[in-house]
C-alpha cells in the first residue's frame, strides 16, 4: 500500500509538470489513469488519484515508467510523502459531495420553488470557490517545493496594498478591521499579488477565527530597515504545544479543524514572506486570542531587482 501512495504521489507531481508544460502526452505514454483534461477538471483528478491507488502497481519503485521518473526529477520531488495530495483527497471530496447534492436539489425545487433552488445552486457555488482555494493552495506548495514559483518584483506602497487588502476581506456592515499606519507611503519591493496573498490569509484567519462580534486590528510601522505589520485578533488562540507545528504544511490546529481548511495557507504564507526577504511567525497567542507578524525589506535596503523582474 505505500508503494500504491508513492506512486500515486509522483503520478501527481507528473501532473504538475505537464499542466506547465500544456500537454497530457506523458500522462498517456506513463500509463497515467485517466488523462486530466485542460482546462484542469478537480472531478478528474479526484479520479485518476483514487485508480493509481486501486490499480496494482511493481513493488518496486526502481520499476516505475520513466516519464514519472523524469518528473520526479524535474521537480526536485521528495517521493516518500504521500501528503502531498492525501489531505487535499480527502478536503476536496467533501466540497464535491456537497455541490453534487446541492445541484440535485435545484434540479428537483426548479420547476416548484425557484428561491429555494437558487439558494442550492449558491451553496453549490461556494462550494466550487472552497475547492478552487484549495488546488491554488495545493499547486502553491508544490511549485514552492520545487523552487518553481516567480515572484513579478516591483515597488509598492504596503499601506495602500493593506487597505486594499482589508477591503477585500472585510465584509461586515460595520467594519470589523481597525488599521494605523504612517501618514506617508511604506515603500517596499515585492510581488504585490504574492504579499497581498499573504495578507488576505492572515486576515481571513483573524476574521474567521474570531466570534463576529469581536475586532481585528492592524498595524502598520517602520522598523528600521524593515516595514512591520502585525494582526491581532481576539480569537481561540493556539494552544501552546502547537506553536511549534502552526506553519507545517497541512496542521490545522486542534482548536479550529472543525472549520473549513487546507492547512497550507500560514505555511505558504511564510515561504512567501521567505522569498522576499521577510519573516512570518505567531507573536503572542492566548485564550483572548493571537498576534501574527510579517515584515518585509524596505525599498532601497538590499533589493535592487528592476521593477518588472522574476525572481
Amino acid at each position: 500500500m505505500r508503494w500504491r501512495y508513492e506512486h500515486a504521489t509522483r503520478a501527481f507531481r507528473c501532473w504538475i509538470a505537464e499542466a506547465r508544460a500544456g500537454t497530457s502526452a506523458r500522462s498517456r505514454a506513463a500509463a497515467f489513469a485517466g488523462v486530466v483534461r485542460k482546462p484542469f477538471v478537480v472531478d478528474d483528478l479526484l479520479a485518476t488519484l483514487a485508480n493509481v491507488v486501486d490499480t496494482p502497481h511493481p513493488e518496486s519503485a526502481r520499476e516505475a515508467p520513466a516519464p514519472v521518473q523524469a518528473a520526479e526529477a524535474w521537480l526536485g520531488a521528495d517521493s516518500g510523502r504521500p501528503d502531498l495530495f492525501g489531505p487535499a483527497f480527502h478536503e476536496l471530496r467533501s466540497p464535491l459531495t456537497t455541490i453534487s447534492g446541492q445541484i440535485q436539489r435545484a434540479r428537483r425545487l426548479m420547476p416548484l420553488d425557484a428561491a429555494r433552488a437558487t439558494d442550492a445552486l449558491d451553496r453549490a457555488l461556494a462550494q466550487v470557490d472552497r475547492m478552487n482555494r484549495l488546488m491554488t493552495d495545493v499547486l502553491d506548495h508544490a511549485r514552492l517545493d520545487a523552487n518553481a514559483l516567480t515572484l513579478t518584483v516591483t515597488t509598492l506602497d504596503l499601506g495602500a496594498l493593506i487597505a486594499e487588502t482589508i477591503g477585500v476581506y472585510d465584509h461586515a456592515e460595520t467594519s470589523r478591521v481597525s488599521y494605523e499606519r504612517p501618514a506617508a507611503p511604506v515603500a517596499v519591493r515585492g510581488d504585490p499579488d504574492r504579499i497581498q496573498q499573504i495578507l488576505g490569509n492572515l486576515l481571513e484567519n483573524a476574521l474567521k477565527y474570531s466570534a463576529p462580534d469581536t475586532s481585528v486590528e492592524v498595524w502598520l510601522r517602520i522598523v528600521g530597515e524593515e516595514a512591520q505589520v502585525r494582526i491581532a485578533d481576539h480569537g481561540v488562540g493556539v494552544a501552546e504545544d502547537e506553536r511549534d507545528r502552526l506553519f507545517a504544511p497541512y496542521y490545522r490546529s486542534s482548536r479550529t479543524n472543525a472549520v473549513n481548511g487546507t492547512g497550507l495557507g500560514l505555511h505558504i504564507s511564510r515561504r512567501l514572506a521567505e522569498r522576499h526577504g521577510g519573516r512570518l511567525w505567531l507573536e503572542t497567542t492566548g485564550e483572548t486570542g493571537s498576534v501574527f507578524a510579517l515584515t518585509l525589506r524596505r525599498a532601497g535596503t538590499g533589493d535592487q531587482s528592476p521593477s518588472g523582474a522574476t525572481i
